[in-house]
Order: structure tokens, then C-alpha cells, then sequence
């Protein structure tokens, strides 16, 4: 479930990215474009929390039926 929950993120990150046309995935590129750095630090860092919160929240359950 972990593997499929990272798949799923990448896949909703990466569709953002090309398809949304306000989402913090689209924020980083647009960011790039005009070289705002910390827009762009903020935007990689706030994805790559919500991923670590998505495994962090598929390891307790995990625990449970296989210790």
C-alpha cells in the first residue's frame, strides 16, 4: 500500500503540474520561470511533506496486521 500510495502522489503531482492552473504543484514551475527561489524551495518542500505524511500515515496501519 505504501508503494501504491507513492505512485498515486507522483502521478497526482505530475498531472498537476501539467494540467492544473492554480495548485501548489504549478506553483514551483511557474516560480521557476521568473527565478523566485524561495517560491520555488517552499513549493518542493510543502509536495515532499505531504509525501512523507502519506507514508507516515500508511506505516501505522502496517504495524498492526504485519509487525
Amino acid at each position: 500500500m505504501r508503494t501504491g500510495i507513492g505512485f498515486g502522489w507522483t502521478t497526482l503531482a505530475e498531472a498537476e503540474t501539467v494540467a492544473a492552473e492554480q495548485s501548489i504543484d504549478r506553483m514551483a514551475p511557474s516560480a521557476s520561470d521568473v527565478l523566485v527561489t524561495d517560491v520555488v524551495m517552499l513549493g518542493i518542500f510543502v509536495i515532499g511533506l505531504i509525501a512523507v505524511l502519506f507514508d507516515l500515515s500508511m506505516r501505522w496501519p502496517e504495524r498492526r496486521p504485519v509487525p
